[in-house]
């Protein structure tokens, strides 16, 4: 999406590891990735799905958390440029202040991590924690994508906004059917 014509003229560039595939290393391709792999090794072992997803749903948000540090030694996922207090200069980009959005998903994850923790015990069905933690990051990574320096824009909206807005409905509406299907049994 960040770069079609490198793509169409070197497709294996969208798999390279050295330079991070097309546009970097993002989230929604570690999510879809990941859950493919881990909805495999959970039907293989006969594991059941959702209660097994609560369990890691927290550490999720802890993972990305320590992960959004690593993007801010890096350099990259920076925010657009700011004269507040909080403004970090990059040098590898430019000489102005910048907001560090990648501590603020740091920080905002490590907050999402706490409160699965904590909630973990007083869940009311299986799959619950899965789905906070999804809606919790569509909604943090929503208001954060406003302060971040982004190259694709639908309207007055970033490409992450417009993504994170689908994995919100999807995890609400997977809210739901989970909710209802627990208030049966």
């Amino acid at each position: 999406l960040y770069e079609r014509e490198v793509f169409l003229s070197n497709p294996l560039s969208f798999i390279s590891l050295s330079s991070g595939g097309l546009g970097g290393l993002v989230w929604y391709g570690a999510l879809a990735g990941g859950f493919i792999s881990f909805a495999l090794y959970i039907w293989k072992k006969g594991l059941p799905f959702w209660q097994v997803s609560d369990i890691f749903a927290p550490f999720l948000a802890l993972g990305y958390a320590i992960g959004r540090i690593g993007c801010f030694l890096n350099g990259c996922c920076y925010g657009k440029v700011t004269e507040s207090v909080f403004g970090v200069v990059f040098p590898y980009v430019d000489e102005f202040a910048r907001h560090p959005t990648q501590l603020y998903s740091s920080a905002l994850n490590l907050l999402l991590f706490i409160f699965l923790l904590w909630y973990y015990p007083r869940r009311k069905f299986e799959g619950q924690l899965l789905l906070f933690y999804l809606m919790g990051y569509a909604v943090y990574r929503f208001l954060v994508e406003f302060f971040r320096d982004n190259l694709v824009m639908y309207g007055i909206f970033s490409m992450g906004q417009v993504y994170t807005a689908g994995l919100f409905i999807a995890a609400a509406l997977f809210y739901l059917w989970r909710r209802s299907k627990a208030g049966r049994t």
